[in-house]
């Protein structure tokens, strides 16, 4: 009996292109969306994000745009936006202070600040646009990182339209061993401060390199570093001070 069922199913596989055809279709289309997942899970506006996403469009909303939720994680952007609808927020937040994460890959537009990261440590930011960061006079910026140690900054670009008293490009408080490559900076209070909440705080410590600054009041400011690194810096059309 099974033989015969076999030969039944063959000569219908044969025999049947429309079968063959639909069941060929429905596993290239399982592939692909096996393939567009590959990397990590989606995610949605406001996620608490405990495990590596990739996303797979552009998601918008009000408040925080994601939220890091635990060390050794990676937020791919995967070419999209993240965008607030109010200006409020941040677009990426590590405000607790997990270790080892890396964000990359896409934009953040139209928050207080793109991405703000306070405590921990291995933080890397990698090829991301923040565009537009609306937080005020002078303590904020379009990347924000807090009492970090080992923190890598490398092909993004800052636009901020607030350049007396606005948010800096990229503001690095207390942060030691810092490197910032090859970035974009346009507008901003601050182009890239090395800098400290207070002065009685550590430095800031750490290279920059490669960078082009544009349009801020003040290009790169050290305000409180004993090792500090300016290499390779093109800085045009300061406001205030180069």
């Amino acid at each position: 009996v099974l033989p015969r069922i076999g030969q039944h199913i063959s000569w219908i596989w044969k025999g049947n292109r429309t079968m063959r055809k639909t069941i060929w279709s429905a596993a290239v289309i399982g592939l692909m969306a096996l393939a567009a997942q590959a990397g990590g899970e989606d995610a949605g506006f406001g996620d608490v994000v405990t495990t590596d996403i990739k996303l797979q469009g552009n998601i918008e909303g009000y408040g925080d745009g994601l939220v890091v939720g635990a060390c050794g994680i990676t937020i791919d952007l995967n070419g999209y936006t993240i965008e607030s609808l109010d200006g409020t927020g941040t677009g990426i937040s590590n405000a607790d202070g997990y270790s080892d994460v890396e964000i990359r890959n896409g934009t953040i537009e139209n928050f207080a600040e793109g991405i703000h990261s306070d405590g921990g440590g291995m933080l890397r930011i990698k090829s991301i646009t923040v565009d537009g960061a609306s937080g005020p006079q002078g303590t904020t910026g379009a990347i924000h990182v807090l009492d970090t140690d080992d923190v890598r900054i490398e092909k993004c670009k800052t636009i901020v339209e607030s350049i007396f008293l606005g948010a800096h490009g990229i503001r690095l408080d207390t942060v030691t061993d810092v490197r910032v490559k090859k970035c974009e900076i346009v507008g901003g209070f601050v182009g890239i401060s090395f800098f400290s909440v207070t002065q009685d705080d550590d430095p800031t410590t750490g290279k920059v390199e490669d960078c082009d600054v544009e349009g801020c009041f003040l290009g790169i400011l050290i305000g409180n570093s004993d090792d500090a690194e300016i290499k390779h810096c093109r800085i045009t059309d300061a406001d205030g001070l180069g």
